[in-house]
């Protein structure tokens, strides 16, 4: 078996209001009624293979609130896969753990580093590094990197993140009191798409996560 992990509402829920809802707890084991493999279908149940992917996904794949989703371990073989989730016909919850906890600074700069990877723009480039090197994190800067982005891609993602981020420090006000609608929320959204469309599997990104976050704590500057 292997170990993997579900992101669920604040009630537990997956899918809530739909006709495959599910709901988790600690013991709670759930199957699908066939052996298909295709994801994003009820061939498979869904889940991630790292709880800090679980966390960064959250914004475009389940939208659950940040603010009250909750974090369980599991148990399940997987049956199929993609970058960053995948599926299994059983699933069961062995217990629920603390939500990572990841500022959206630090997920900006994530999101940026990774399409530094792909972007060819060297005035993108150029905003990227000076954004990573706290030069230039203006929202103004990141609009003009988002004008030089191409459509969809990783680094235009990447600049709107930086953009919301830039708009929230320049104007916390822009704040919504919804969530949903907030433009951190947004941010969180970009990021993940940036991710999605970078050259990275999940496995590649948690591994860079967890090293600066090991090296911020030693540093004293992440509450560890």
């Amino acid at each position: 078996m292997t170990k993997l992990y579900k992101l669920t509402d604040y009630l537990g829920r997956t899918r809530a209001g739909e006709d495959n809802e599910l709901t988790w707890a600690v013991g709670v084991e759930h199957k699908t009624a066939g052996t298909g493999r295709r994801l994003c279908t009820a061939d498979v149940i869904h889940a991630y293979e790292h709880p800090l992917i679980a966390v960064l996904m959250n914004p475009v794949h389940a939208m659950f609130n940040p603010a009250t989703m909750r974090l369980f371990v599991a148990e399940g073989e997987v049956v199929a896969r993609d970058a960053f989730n995948c599926g299994v016909h059983s699933l069961k919850i062995t217990e629920e753990i603390s939500i990572p906890t990841l500022p959206l600074e630090f997920m900006v700069l994530l999101a940026i580093w990774a399409a530094r990877h792909t972007c060819l723009d060297d005035s993108w480039n150029q905003w990227a590094e000076n954004w990573l090197n706290n030069q230039n994190r203006s929202e103004k800067a990141a609009a003009g990197a988002l004008d030089v982005s191409i459509k969809s891609s990783a680094s235009a993602y990447a600049a709107e993140a930086a953009c919301l981020f830039g708009k929230i420090c320049e104007l916390p006000s822009h704040e919504s009191e919804h969530w949903a609608v907030s433009p951190s929320f947004f941010a969180a959204q970009a990021v993940a798409e940036s991710l999605l469309h970078s050259r990275f599997k999940a496995a590649q990104i948690a591994e860079v996560v967890e090293q600066e976050i090991n090296a911020l704590c030693g540093a004293g500057e992440w509450p560890c």
